[in-house]
């Protein structure tokens, strides 16, 4: 499974400092990814048949253009401190893993019918990492 940690360095995950109580551009970044991530799993898990495959493809393909506008729009923000990049790291570790493993849980299961294979091809954006 692909690290959280390579999904943020993906997504160009960066920090600027920040004044008590607000959140980073990275962290709400980091929680757009985790909503996008949850988006994609649950799209994913409707897929049981050709039928439900095909009914997923608009759903899909709406989050994988949202997965590609928050990879174009993090892209732009400078890296992290190092004190960040550790507390994000510890805040969201947990559950930027959980949503990995839910979410390739998801894309196994729909990969294994010819169907679900098809509908992949909508969310390739995603699974293929440049």
């Amino acid at each position: 499974m692909r690290s959280w940690v390579g999904v943020l360095v993906a997504l160009g995950a960066g920090l600027l400092p920040l004044t008590a109580g607000e959140e980073s551009p990275h962290e709400l970044a980091v929680k757009q990814v985790l909503k996008s991530l949850d988006k994609l799993t649950v799209a994913l898990a409707a897929v049981k048949d050709a039928d439900t495959a095909q009914a997923a493809r608009p759903e899909l393909r709406k989050a994988a253009k949202d997965w590609t506008d928050l990879k174009a729009k993090t892209a732009l923000l400078p890296p992290p401190d190092k004190a960040e990049k550790d507390r994000l790291a510890k805040e969201y570790k947990g559950k930027m893993d959980e949503a990995l493993k839910k979410f390739f849980t998801e894309v196994g299961r729909v990969r294994s019918f010819p169907a679900g294979k098809e509908v992949l091809m909508e969310i390739k954006t995603v699974i293929i990492i440049p």
